[in-house]
């Protein structure tokens, strides 16, 4: 490790920003948000049959966003313990089949608290590895298609490996 590295740790850097902002923080905790997004094209598809009929519902996830705070505590000087607590949106499309046959589609955004931990290690003065993971809990949405209803009651769990440049 380089002597600007030893300048740069976690700790020294929050102190700064601190500094900056006119607050004394001697503990080791940390307070942060973040805001994010991506794209996707994830699917997936459920069926049920009583022998003669067949409904199915597929599904495909487009995009979502999200926004968390993330309390934080630093373990040494160049690594971060964290939690995520926040709100995530996101995009799915869905088709209902009746026997093999389109019944309809729909685009629907769903929502949802988004919850997760996660570990960071800065590498360089701005840079750092990251590795997470977070839950989301969608709100649910019952499809009624032709002598059949689907309730669904989504959630997304994700691991994340990441490279973050901090600024």
């Amino acid at each position: 490790m380089s002597g600007d590295y030893a300048q740069d740790s976690i700790t020294q850097a929050f102190e700064r920003a601190c500094k900056r902002a006119g607050v004394d923080n001697p503990s080791k905790f940390v307070f942060g948000a973040e805001i994010g997004g991506n794209i996707s094209n994830a699917d997936g598809s459920y069926s049920i049959t009583d022998g003669v009929d067949t409904a199915e519902l597929k599904f495909e996830k487009k995009h979502q966003f999200y926004i968390d705070l993330k309390p934080g505590y630093v373990v040494q000087d160049n690594t971060l313990l964290y939690g995520l607590v926040g709100y995530q949106n996101t995009k799915f499309e869905a088709e209902g089949f009746w026997n093999g046959t389109s019944v309809g589609t729909d685009d629907d955004t769903f929502g949802g608290l988004r919850l997760g931990a996660g570990i960071e290690y800065m590498t360089e003065a701005n840079t750092s590895f990251r590795l997470q993971y977070h839950y989301t809990a969608y709100s649910d949405k019952t499809y009624n298609y032709p002598g059949y209803t689907e309730k669904w009651d989504g959630h997304d769990s994700t691991i994340e490996l990441g490279l973050a440049y901090n600024f």
